[in-house]
């Protein structure tokens, strides 16, 4: 706010662009307690002490702006431990703590039936099988590159037959689906619509009408329910309460728009709220 003096009034004008000024009396302990917090969610550990030296250094020349916070998350993002920890949380919540290996064997197992006469009859839907199982193992080996985001994972990691397995029929698959990557059960018109869909029949889902299981899992992923569920997920994960309807209508817009769930993460862990400012 800047204010100005005349000899007959005082006028006062609100400039938008001001900043408020940092707060140089933050507690060197909020500091160090934001830093670990911060490591142990995204990487899975606690920082070492070159870490906490550079983080601490870098966070108090700024007096823990909003911008250097950004700064410091991207830094953790950038790390290979923040991919690796959010595909061993994927893995063990989706699939049931699967690992490279199992489907490794598994696509060795199928193969050595697609060279035997005996199950010809299974041949086309082994071979769907194989396709499914070398789509999840590439998507995994592209995420953990950086050339495919989380939901391209997610996505993967629901459309292959250990998921199936875990999931059998197609109620159940419409229910985790909904549970996992919506946080929520789906309704019954959903779940209907879920199931004739999935079972081969015309139907409609979130205004979108599909009839195979493929259509299901493309209608969930490219909605705003999706986006909406995996707010809630972080909102519980990060701040332990559900985001307010502000909070959920910027998250899932800025989501459909930029489709980065590190944005969406980060947008949590800079508020004052996670820091422990207020």
């Amino acid at each position: 706010m800047i204010v100005f003096y005349s000899c007959s009034k005082n006028e006062v004008v609100l400039d938008d662009n001001n900043v408020p000024p940092p707060d140089t009396t933050i507690n060197s302990a909020v500091y160090e307690d934001y830093i670990n917090r911060c490591y142990i969610l995204l990487n899975g550990r606690e920082p070492d002490s070159l870490e906490l030296s550079i983080s601490l250094s870098r966070l108090k020349q700024n007096y823990l702006s909003k911008n250097a916070r950004e700064v410091f998350l991207d830094s953790l993002f950038s790390n290979q431990e923040y991919l690796d920890r959010l595909y061993n949380l994927n893995r063990i919540t989706i699939l049931n703590d699967l690992d490279s290996n199992d489907i490794t064997f598994q696509i060795s197992l199928f193969n050595i039936y697609l060279q035997d006469i005996t199950y010809q009859f299974a041949w086309p839907s082994l071979q769907y099988e194989v396709n499914r199982l070398d789509t999840l193992r590439k998507k995994t080996n592209d995420f953990l590159g950086r050339k495919a985001s989380n939901k391209d994972l997610q996505l993967a990691m629901l459309n292959n037959y250990f998921f199936d397995q875990i999931n059998m029929g197609a109620a159940n698959y419409v229910i985790a689906a909904f549970q996992l990557f919506l946080n929520r059960n789906p309704t019954v018109q959903e779940q209907n619509s879920g199931v004739a869909m999935i079972n081969g029949t015309s139907s409609v889902l979130f205004l979108e009408v599909g009839s195979s299981k493929d259509d299901f899992n493309r209608i969930l992923f490219n909605s705003a329910n999706y986006a909406e569920g995996i707010t809630v997920a972080n909102y519980m994960n990060f701040l332990f309460r559900n985001p307010t309807s502000v909070e959920m209508s910027n998250a899932t817009q800025k989501f459909l728009t930029t489709q980065s769930y590190q944005l969406l993460q980060r947008d949590i862990l800079i508020t004052d709220e996670f820091v422990g400012l207020k």
